[in-house]
């Protein structure tokens, strides 16, 4: 699973590149109203999915949350998990490589090592007596992102690691977004955008395609 940290890395620095900026963010205007709502939409890279939330407020601020998400197939032998990543064709499953890790199991913990790296989670659910690894691990990255791990019944390993969480204010104007992120780092950024209806396509970053949301929420009045 360390094996994931550069992609999701690499995913992060994609949609979460700011600049810092010491002015004050604009008052959102009347027009700015037709993308206010709630917004969820993923892109694919490298076989791995990140996926967008997006809360637009009518009074010019706004929250986001990405997370990078990624399947695998897990077995255990013993004190050694083996994790093989899933890759889908329609309704087929394809698996690729197995790759063994060490791991250290105790009631409220769960260590795997791989080479050089370790990653220490906790257990966020009730253990299963007959089968202590089902259930939701959490943790941190290397680089400090939020981490989860399910492992399920039916021998899936689901990785989620949320790479962007921000807040901040947003105007609009002639088809390019303007963040001012206050939260967690103060900054700022364009990215260009088209509406159609209820769909959203906003450019990121010219090394991704663009993220399609779907409005999931008419106008948000306030947080």
């Amino acid at each position: 699973m360390n094996r994931l940290l550069p992609l999701a890395g690499s995913i992060a620095i994609a949609v979460s590149l700011s600049g810092a900026s010491s002015q004050e963010a604009p008052a959102i205007s009347r027009g700015d109203r037709q993308l206010a709502g709630e917004w969820q939409g993923e892109v694919s890279a490298s076989g791995a999915l990140a996926r967008m939330n997006l809360s637009l407020y009518e009074d010019g601020t706004y929250v986001k949350r990405v997370v990078f998400v990624n399947e695998f197939g897990w077995t255990a032998e013993g004190s050694t998990l083996f994790i093989a990543p899933i890759a889908r064709s329609g309704d087929s499953i394809l698996y690729g490589r197995a790759m063994p890790m060490e791991m250290k199991l105790a009631d409220s913990s769960l260590v795997t090592r791989s080479g050089r790296d370790s990653l220490k989670l906790r257990r966020a659910t009730w253990a299963v007596e007959q089968s202590p690894l089902l259930g939701r691990w959490q943790g941190q990255t290397e680089f400090g992102e939020e981490l989860t791990e399910d492992f399920t019944a039916d021998g899936k390993l689901v990785v989620t690691i949320t790479l962007a969480h921000e807040a901040g204010r947003y105007s609009v104007d002639h088809g390019v977004i303007e963040w001012w992120e206050q939260i967690p780092n103060p900054g700022r950024r364009h990215e260009k955008f088209e509406i159609d209806g209820d769909k959203l396509r906003v450019f990121v970053t010219p090394k991704l395609p663009p993220m399609e949301l779907s409005r999931t929420t008419d106008q948000l009045v306030s947080k």
